[in-house]
């Protein structure tokens, strides 16, 4: 089960480090163990993704994906109190980060022999406890998970000073 993609796209000024490192703790703050997955450096623009994974039990374990993209990338000097003798080095450019949230099932993390992938029994079994017997405890996970993604997407605004900080949720 999969949740729906959030995106916050912004452009102008930004400080790179604090967004990175408060997301980073924030996400770690809601029991996920946040690693970095990818990292692309170019000139002007820049790629960063993020894997959390937060197990619930033996059998569940929910997903985290954050990935940043940012383009036309430069250092400026910002005033961020409007007083211009206090400046502050930041980045200048537009982003895109995007916030996907996954519950696996039968994720064999503690086994390492991929059980529920095993034979064409153990496959039907795993449809079966996904389906039916797991299905109303799964969506309450998935919306669980939906919530999380809501408040890093929320956390993310506020620590940019964005004007729609606020969830209505």
């Amino acid at each position: 089960m999969s949740t729906t993609p959030l995106m916050i796209e912004y452009e102008g000024p930004f400080d790179m480090d604090t967004l990175y490192k408060k997301s980073f703790d924030y996400i770690s703050k809601l029991n996920y163990d946040v690693n970095e997955t990818g990292y692309k450096n170019k000139t002007d623009e820049l790629e960063i993704s993020w894997i959390g994974k937060r197990k619930l039990n033996s059998y569940v374990q929910l997903i985290v994906e954050v990935e940043f993209h940012f383009w036309n990338l430069k250092d400026v000097e910002y005033s961020t109190d409007g007083n211009p003798n206090n400046k502050k080095r930041m980045k200048y450019g537009r982003f895109k980060i995007t916030l996907k949230g996954d519950v696996e099932t039968g994720y064999d993390d503690d086994f390492k022999t991929n059980v529920w992938g095993s034979t064409p029994f153990a496959k039907k079994l795993k449809t079966t406890l996904d389906g039916k017997i797991l299905d109303k405890e799964l969506e309450v996970i998935n919306n669980q998970l939906f919530a999380d993604t809501l408040k890093i997407q929320t956390f993310m605004k506020k620590v940019l000073g964005m004007e729609s900080s606020n969830s209505a949720y």
